[in-house]
């Protein structure tokens, strides 16, 4: 947490305890989210429980005393309140090998693009926890010779800075292993606690993490990407929003190279330069 915790006089967990959120306060943070990170979060009974439990620990976090206040914080806030305002309504469902069809579509393709191009850029563009990118860094080591790897580029990137640094600790527990088969958990990993397994250098240093917000709509990379995954992060943006990132991620995308979506997300694609290719994965086809 960026600001310390420091306790006001007289102040304990009672207040929070009683504290209700209204319509007004719901809708004031919704919009804060919006602008901040493009995640739309429509009024209802689901999504006020929902903000009423995050913003509450957040809340207790800087030791506030209601969401008013916190609202008021959040007018010009803190660099570190704007991130821990960010990371407390984000959600980081992540696990590996997630629609594997994605993996399969790459194990035949990645060979060819390493046969046509010096070297492959992959961006995992909202990689959370770091599930996805090192599925790829596993699938890159279990297929490719040693030179071969050295070619394959993996960038990661979220807007949640607090998730980013559990990526880089690369430290997994048994449920969030559980999409790796048992040679995977035998080769690449080690059991450093009873609940706990750390990725080995040979799979973490092949991941290059970052913090970018997809909410950058004219940034461009230095380099195009060959592959960019963006999966089951479109389903929190409204219909304009969704466009806006996917032509973000189209532009950094180089002629032919494929954009992967979650297998629910295939029909808010709404590209020229794309045509669909099947398994939620789109080729570019145009600039």
């Amino acid at each position: 947490m960026s600001l310390p915790a420091k306790k006001s006089p007289g102040f304990g967990t009672s207040g929070l305890e009683t504290m209700v959120l209204k319509q007004n306060m719901f809708e004031a943070f919704s919009q804060k989210i919006y602008q901040m990170a493009g995640l739309y979060i429509p009024y209802n009974e689901k999504n006020m429980a929902l903000l009423s439990n995050r913003l509450t620990r957040l809340i207790r976090e800087y030791d506030l005393n209601s969401y008013e206040e916190l609202n008021e914080k959040l007018r010009i806030p803190s660099e570190g309140l704007k991130k821990d305002f960010i990371s407390s309504l984000t959600t980081n469902k992540t696990d590996f090998f997630r629609e594997e069809a994605h993996f399969d579509f790459l194990k035949v393709h990645l060979p060819e693009l390493l046969r046509t191009k010096p070297e492959v850029r992959i961006w995992s563009s909202a990689c959370s926890a770091g599930s996805e990118p090192y599925t790829l860094a596993i699938m890159a080591a279990e297929m490719l010779t040693a030179s071969d790897r050295q070619r394959v580029k993996i960038l990661a990137t979220d807007i949640d800075n607090e998730i980013l640094k559990k990526a880089v600790q690369a430290h997994f527990t048994p449920i969030e292993m559980d999409g790796l088969q048992p040679h995977h958990k035998q080769k690449y990993f080690t059991q450093i606690s009873k609940q706990m397994f750390e990725l080995i250098p040979d799979i973490t240093k092949t991941v290059h993490f970052s913090e970018f917000n997809l909410m950058n709509f004219q940034h461009r990379f230095q380099k195009k990407f060959d592959v960019v995954f963006c999966r089951n992060v479109l389903i929190y943006f409204d219909k304009e929003t969704t466009d806006k990132v996917i032509d973000l991620l189209v532009s950094n995308l180089d002629l032919k190279g494929y954009l992967i979506i979650g297998h629910s997300e295939s029909g808010v694609v709404r590209n020229p330069c794309l045509k669909s290719i099947g398994n939620s994965i789109f080729q570019k086809i145009r600039n």
